[in-house]
């Protein structure tokens, strides 16, 4: 690998590690460590969002989609969007009677009491464990391609290393590196696409080849397509986008702040559906 891959790569790391010791000397109890003094800007509270959904689901996993269907397969990922504009009319007016909770567990003893809490964030936690574990095994393939470690060994590590910097850093410094995974995401991702489809003749090309790619494409796929569609338009309602609306009293702040996030998700599922789409092209190569 090239020195200056190892390089962007450690740097990261340490900078993530450097940022969890700065705030973790700042954390001074549970509700810091938390929701903090629940005034995070909307800058921060857009890119927290953004990067805690478009991570290694968005950027893997949906493009191993579009490798076996098409470009086509981008569409579905769209109803992350519409489900965040739901949450800005339909929920966020509704968070100021819960802006002393911390957890998803505080919210639900409000309305079902000791029970509810218990049940709740049980099931939070496993489905947490679960949003962690993709992100690892997403991050791991990187480490393992980069560094050539064994998937085994590299797995250890992030694990290590998210509990590591998580759990000195709270709140503050998970909303910091998600800002510094946000502003990676949206400049460098579209200059890898500019890249992509000047290699591979332009933007024309690449839709014509890529666009469906399945042989025998029909009503079925159209119709797992649009159940996609739904099931993102309706399942992001998971306990990091609970938290994420408990990081502002102001409830302005948090709508603008998701339809804000709503808007970005748009324009990056095509391009990053755009950038796997190059790879059928053979001038690319």
């Amino acid at each position: 690998m090239a020195f200056l891959d190892t390089f962007v790569l450690i740097s990261y790391f340490v900078l993530t590690l450097a940022i969890s010791l700065w705030f973790g000397w700042r954390t001074k109890n549970l509700k810091d460590y938390a929701v903090s003094s629940q005034d995070f800007s909307v800058t921060m509270i857009v890119a927290t969002i953004f990067a805690s959904f478009t991570g290694g689901n968005a950027i893997l996993g949906w493009t191993e989609k579009i490798y076996s269907v098409g470009m086509i397969a981008a569409i579905p990922s769209l109803g992350y969007a519409v489900f965040r504009f739901f949450l800005a009319e339909k929920v966020c007016p509704k968070m100021g009677k819960f802006d002393k909770a911390l957890t998803v567990g505080s919210i639900l003893q409000q309305n079902f009491g000791k029970e509810g809490r218990v049940i709740g964030s049980a099931l939070a936690v496993l489905n947490c464990t679960g949003i962690v574990a993709t992100q690892m095994v997403a991050l791991s393939v990187v480490i393992q391609y980069f560094f050539n470690i064994e998937s085994q060994i590299s797995l250890v590590f992030i694990a290590l290393f998210t509990i590591t910097y998580t759990t000195m850093g709270g709140i503050r410094a998970v909303a910091l590196t998600d800002l510094v995974q946000f502003l990676i995401i949206i400049f460098f991702i579209p200059l890898i696409a500019v890249y992509a489809l000047d290699a591979a003749g332009g933007l024309e090309i690449v839709v014509q080849k890529s666009f469906i790619t399945k042989e025998g494409f029909d009503h079925s796929d159209v119709l797992n397509l649009s159940l996609l569609f739904v099931l993102a338009s309706i399942g992001n309602f998971s306990p990091v986008m609970v938290h994420r609306l408990l990081l502002s009293r102001d409830l302005k702040k948090l709508s603008d702040s998701l339809k804000l996030s709503a808007l970005i998700e748009v324009p990056t599922s095509f391009i990053i559906a755009i950038v796997r789409g190059c790879c059928f092209c053979d001038s690319l190569f």
